[in-house]
């Protein structure tokens, strides 16, 4: 699960489409009419055409329903360039920003792109990530974008097209093109970012006019250079922030925020198989009402902030909760969709706590693809021994691979040239009769 991975499901749940940053699926894992190639740019051919298969940056893209429906959609991304300077320094940030207009209602509901890659907005001094939106009304929404001379570019998206409402010099100066989260409160009157470097930077909004306001400036924690993020509490009188292997709180309705910091957890010395340490990293609050905190890159497990809404250690933060597959650093990148309409959210859904992995509770195996290959993912315990098995749509098998686990990560990958396009079912047997299916397009 890539750090860009967007899903938007309808009013009840039902999964429409989902996408890497490179092309965009529906709901039937297959690529969706003209979903090809977007979000194009100076980094698209290494993240998408590359080594890589998606690209990996939090918070590069936004889905905002076009009509206050289950419609139409416009998914926002930032335009990524990379270079180097003159020092031989790599550098990433953003040169533009892009919108693509989905309609649900093409092929009979499996969606198509109707507009894709129109730029509206230019400027090579964009930070990259931080992309977040806060409703305006029933069917606008407000974005904010910073850049590296803090100016926040605040812009109005609505069903008849996008307006660029003001720039506001506000806070202080971000540190270079450095990776952020961003996030509005759930009741959409304040506004945060977050990063290492610069710190915690708080804001009042106004979700009528779009304009910041009554700024206030927590310095960074230390001078470690880290991944980290930030979320509101539901009620949105706390804040969270998650800096490397720690996780601070905040009290909103003090005067002195800064004193009233309150660390909540910290790496307790855990290390998975890979002995990968579980930093903290970026920040969602969830529909039910619990704080969701990513780990960086290529675990297995996330941590939960139970009870956000309570001071200290009462918000309840559990670390290590496992997952069903590798999950890259990915939290999502959700708005409050419900604001103005149904509470923020509901604490009697069933989060991940206790969440036991369908199938093998103590085995993944993934397959992601790309052009002409596909790559697969097994994380087996240790000594064990199966085969792994790939067959096409007619039941024929087509590849097999037999399979000896050390413990941890084994990785293999299939040159598909000279099979035929069409959906491709595969399975892994362990030596015990146990199984996990899949299938992949091609």
């Amino acid at each position: 699960m890539s750090k860009t991975t967007v899903t938007m499901s309808d009013s009840k749940g039902k999964l429409l489409f989902y996408t890497n940053g490179c092309e965009v699926y529906n709901a039937e894992n297959e690529l969706m009419e003209n979903g090809a190639e977007i979000g194009l740019g100076g980094a698209y051919d290494i993240f998408c055409r590359g080594s890589e298969t998606a690209y990996r940056r939090e918070q590069y893209m936004i889905v905002l329903p076009y009509d206050n429906g289950d419609s139409l959609f416009y998914l926002i991304q930032q335009r990524e360039f990379d270079y180097q300077n003159n020092l031989d320094i790599r550098r990433t940030g953003a040169d533009a920003l892009q919108y693509s207009i989905i309609d649900m209602r093409k092929n009979g509901g499996k969606g198509k792109i109707i507009q894709k890659n129109h730029v509206f907005y230019k400027s090579d001094t964009l930070q990259l990530t931080g992309l977040t939106a806060v409703k305006q009304n029933e069917t606008d929404w407000w974005i904010i974008v910073s850049n590296i001379k803090n100016e926040k570019l605040i812009f109005r998206f609505t069903n008849g097209g996008v307006v660029f409402n003001k720039v506001q010099s506000i806070g202080v100066v971000p540190y270079d093109f450095t990776i952020h989260q961003s996030v509005f409160s759930p009741q959409g009157d304040k506004y945060a970012i977050y990063d290492s470097k610069a710190g915690l930077r708080i804001f009042d909004f106004n979700r009528n006019t779009g304009e910041l306001s009554n700024f206030t400036h927590i310095p960074p924690i230390d001078d470690t250079f880290a991944w980290g993020g930030c979320a509101f509490s539901p009620n949105g009188k706390l804040i969270y922030i998650s800096h490397h292997y720690k996780c601070f709180q905040y009290n909103l309705e003090v005067e002195d925020i800064a004193a009233s910091v309150k660390l909540v957890g910290q790496w307790d010395g855990y290390l998975n198989e890979e002995r990968y340490t579980p930093s903290f990293g970026q920040m969602q609050l969830a529909p039910d009402c619990r704080i969701y905190i990513s780990v960086a890159g290529g675990r297995d497990d996330w941590h939960i902030i139970h009870n956000p809404n309570e001071i200290g250690l009462a918000c309840n933060l559990e670390m290590h909760i496992p997952l069903p597959w590798v999950n890259g650093g990915a939290v999502g990148n959700f708005p409050n969709y419900r604001l103005g309409n149904e509470p923020v959210c509901d604490s009697t859904l069933i989060g991940l706590s206790g969440f036991v992995p369908p199938d093998l509770p103590d085995r993944r195996v993934s397959v992601t693809s790309k052009p002409n290959e596909w790559k697969i993912n097994m994380y087996l315990p240790d000594r064990e021994k199966g085969s792994w098995i790939l067959k096409d749509m007619y039941g024929h098998i087509v590849e097999e691979k037999k399979v000896k686990s050390s413990g941890g990560l084994i990785t293999d990958e299939i040159d598909l040239n000279g099979y035929p396009s069409g959906i491709y079912y595969w399975e892994y047997y362990s030596e015990s009769g146990k199984l996990i299916t899949g299938k992949v397009l091609k």
